[in-house]
């Protein structure tokens, strides 16, 4: 799709994605930007760029050695592609003037031969399904080398942008995430807070607080203490029934509260 016309394209789409990124940033070098580049890589079915255009997910495994070496191909192209986008940020001097950050919207897909060291993984409410490492980078302005491990979502890249740029549109919208920004350039602590996420009703409702992680789904209640139990493998909801009993109660307000009525438009806001 270019707009909202359909042209023939040919080449791969991680590389063609990456080329029309690079065009965008240099016709826009000497004014404000914000670039949203969304690669399809790494995804299956794991096409290569020497399959021929066309080629069917069912010829594709996407389990075993041919899918872990075809993955680690789509993963490299993607890397080169990252590469690429900062390359040119340095050749066009904005590197220093520039905030970029680079984040995965899922996590594994059970590829690696390892252990595992979370559990779940795509299209699941556990660790592993949501647990993604990200990279901000910001020459002269995040320090390098610095590390986090402050519990940060994608909602909170809005109201952190728009704190970077100097925008205030707080009384546009309710945000629901909170900005990072003096998290980043000055590793300041960040606030506690309870954050919810889920998919309604295949995978039911999770809730973060603090170290104590709760998912429901249907009658089904789950409580795991993270500083102990990062592999989610002990529910122990039993044990603490006063903090079950108000987190459940937390997740079934939250969800009233983010449900738009049936009759508007039977989705979630």
């Amino acid at each position: 799709m270019d707009g909202t016309e359909v042209k023939k394209q040919e080449g791969y789409s991680t590389d063609i994605i990456t080329d029309r990124s690079i065009d965008f940033i240099r016709r826009n070098k000497d004014k404000p930007f914000f670039l949203y580049i969304a690669h399809q890589a790494v995804h299956n079915y794991y096409q290569i760029p020497s399959d021929p255009p066309g080629t069917r997910g069912r010829d594709i495994p996407l389990q075993g050695e041919e899918a872990r070496a075809r993955y680690k191909i789509m993963l490299q192209g993607l890397d080169n592609s990252v590469g690429k986008v900062l390359d040119v940020l340095r050749e066009l001097n904005l590197d220093e003037n520039t905030f970029v950050f680079f984040f995965s919207d899922n996590g594994d897909v059970r590829m690696s031969p390892n252990e595992r060291p979370y559990r779940g993984g795509k299209f699941s409410n556990y660790e592993g399904g949501h647990r993604v490492p990200a990279v901000a980078w910001w020459p002269g302005h995040i320090k390098e080398g610095w590390t986090s491990d402050e519990l940060t979502v994608g909602m909170d890249l809005l109201p952190t942008i728009m704190d970077i740029v100097g925008v205030d549109i707080s009384n546009q919208r309710k945000f629901d995430g909170i900005s990072i920004k003096d998290h980043l350039l000055n590793q300041t602590d960040l606030p506690d807070r309870i954050v919810f996420f889920g998919y309604e009703p295949k995978l039911g409702t999770a809730m973060r607080d603090g170290h104590w992680k709760m998912l429901t789904k249907g009658d089904v209640v789950e409580l795991y203490d993270l500083s102990k139990d990062i592999k989610e493998t002990t529910n122990i909801a039993d044990k603490y029934p006063e903090r079950t009993k108000a987190m459940k109660a937390a997740i079934e307000k939250w969800k009233q509260e983010v449900t738009v009525h049936p009759k508007a438009t039977g989705n979630l806001r």
